[in-house]
């Protein structure tokens, strides 16, 4: 019936088949399909509702699901409908690094929630997500960005520990040089967790 509910011309009905299904758990498995589909919901917030439910389905139909968040990373309606999709990814973890290279392009493309999302869906993601530490370091040199995203930025560095070296010079150039001083703590905190096992 919530299967059913979700092609329902009535986007209020539509929502609260999605949020309903959200209550399911695992139980709604079934419906992971049709939910993909409503990640494309003229409605926003049946977007955001489908995204949320999905990653609360997470490691499930990663196939399917996880090309369906990608769509939502450049939601051009609606900040918080991006910011969903990011985390609902996170929740996947190494079954997201598909969307590695869309992370990295769109990591600028939003407002501080928005970054911070991508941020911590790339360290969910691990190891694969290390091609997108280029534009984490870029994010980490921009002091257009307030100090709380640079300091995560920093952070997701560090905790790449040796995938990260390239990005050493940036690492150095704000533990030096940068305004803030949390922010040069952060980079200096990296510095060393990327180095460490250079040492080693």
């Amino acid at each position: 019936a919530m299967i059913e509910n979700l092609q329902h011309a009535d986007y209020r009905v539509r929502l609260a088949a999605v949020d309903t299904l959200e209550t399911y758990g695992k139980q709604a498995e079934a419906a992971i399909p049709a939910l993909v589909t409503a990640l494309r919901d003229y409605n926003k917030f049946v977007r955001w509702g489908a995204a949320r439910t999905l990653g609360r389905l997470s490691p499930r139909q990663a196939d399917l699901v996880v090309p369906g968040l990608m769509q939502l990373l450049d939601d051009r309606e609606d900040p918080g409908v991006r910011v969903t999709a990011a985390k609902a990814l996170e929740q996947y973890g190494e079954h997201a690094k598909k969307a590695v290279p869309l992370l990295a392009r769109v990591i600028n493309r939003g407002d501080k929630d928005y970054i911070l999302a991508i941020l911590h869906t790339l360290q969910g993601i691990g190891t694969d997500a290390a091609p997108a530490l280029p534009n984490v370091a870029w994010v980490l040199s921009d002091r257009t960005q307030p100090p709380s995203v640079r300091i995560e930025a920093a952070q997701t560095l560090g905790r790449f520990g040796a995938l990260a070296r390239d990005q050493l010079p940036v690492l150095r150039d704000v533990m030096l040089n940068d305004p803030d001083e949390d922010v040069r703590n952060a980079a200096s905190t990296s510095v060393l967790a990327v180095e460490r096992p250079l040492k080693e």
